[in-house]
């Protein structure tokens, strides 16, 4: 399953994947357009199996190498608009080919992947492993929120979201625990990458979930230093973000104009307010939302690795984080107070509007 850390490991340590030969689809492709890539995301992939688009494969039909390439060029006609239908045909030259393939994309997490008709399409591997990454729920849910906003998509705060139990119920379907128990319905492999554990992440994909990728393995152990995803002030995503969704930004900027965007936000807080983003009036969750999805978060780690929720790093340590995040990460940026009182803020988020289009 997918992860962004695996995803540029995956780019950084292609010849040593190559080695233990292994492939990928989007890299298989990417060499047929001298294009040299570092980063592996196959969701363009991974979204080829949406169930609204996979009716051309049917449950437990099994089929020849030659019979799944029919299958795939058949599957892509209704395939979804991000569906990169090339990406499957290279997945099947690498079977073709005797080796392995390795893919990882977040939207395998998604309940209306069609599993079974991922399984289909992988019949020319004998042996199939799927691998999940594991993050304790609430945090996960930190994490998955603070990636849309990096993203600029506008979406409810996490306050508001916190105490939806319709949108709980759907990050649950998301979660590692919901995901580990659709595919053990389809698949006799599937294994968890413990990121709470003492390895790193990628050493533990690599060396101890990846079957055969000996080479890269220890390359993985010598280097030992991916860091992605590094952490962002949200509050001024947020913050323009909801400026976006009242109108006083009139349209989407482009990602370059996002970026400083988001500087100038940070600059008017910092430097003419003499503020810091520790300083914005936030909204934290009530004493129920918190116990309610702690117990929740403590349910599914005993539950998906039981052995590490007895020990020291478990639910002890599970506890000491989740009080320290419940303070804070917990929490949203009250920025409908902010855009409603201060007309500061609002003449701000008006002015940049003009630069944004051209008008200061």
């Amino acid at each position: 399953m997918g992860s962004t850390t695996i995803q540029e490991s995956s780019g950084m340590y292609y010849a040593q994947l190559v080695e233990d030969n292994y492939d990928t689809p989007l890299a298989h492709y990417s060499q047929k357009q001298k294009q040299r890539l570092k980063r592996f995301n196959h969701v363009q992939f991974g979204t080829c199996f949406f169930s609204q688009s996979s009716s051309a494969l049917k449950p437990h039909e099994k089929k020849s190498k030659t019979e799944s390439v029919t299958t795939v060029l058949k599957f892509n006609n209704a395939a979804s608009k991000q569906c990169k239908p090339k990406l499957l045909a290279a997945g099947l030259e690498i079977a073709n080919q005797t080796k392995s393939i390795l893919i990882s994309a977040e939207v395998f997490d998604r309940p209306d992947i069609d599993i079974q008709a991922l399984s289909d399409y992988l019949q020319p591997w004998q042996s199939v492993t799927i691998v999940i990454n594991y993050r304790r729920f609430y945090d996960w849910i930190i994490s998955y929120n603070n990636e849309l906003y990096k993203g600029g998509t506008i979406i409810e705060s996490l306050y508001d979201e916190l105490n939806s139990e319709r949108k709980m119920q759907e990050y649950e379907m998301s979660h590692t625990y919901e995901v580990m128990h659709r595919y053990k319905q389809v698949f006799d492999n599937v294994t968890i990458v413990n990121m709470h554990d003492t390895k790193n992440l990628t050493e533990g994909f690599y060396c101890d979930a990846m079957p055969d990728a000996k080479t890269t393995c220890e390359n993985v152990k010598k280097s030992n230093d991916i860091t992605s995803n590094p952490s962002k002030h949200l509050e001024y995503m947020v913050l323009l973000n909801e400026a976006k969704r009242r109108g006083y930004i009139k349209r989407t900027p482009k990602s370059k104009e996002y970026k400083v965007a988001l500087e100038k936000v940070q600059k008017h807080q910092e430097e003419t307010l003499k503020l810091s983003s520790d300083d914005f009036v936030m909204k934290c969750p009530s004493p129920k939302v918190l116990e309610e999805l702690l117990e929740r978060s403590l349910r599914f780690e005993k539950e998906l690795l039981p052995d590490f929720y007895s020990s020291p790093l478990g639910e002890a340590a599970m506890r000491v984080d989740f009080e320290e995040k419940s303070n804070r990460k917990l929490c949203s940026i009250d920025s409908e107070a902010i855009l409603e009182t201060s007309p500061e803020w609002r003449d701000f988020f008006k002015s940049l509007n003009k630069e944004l289009n051209g008008e200061a």
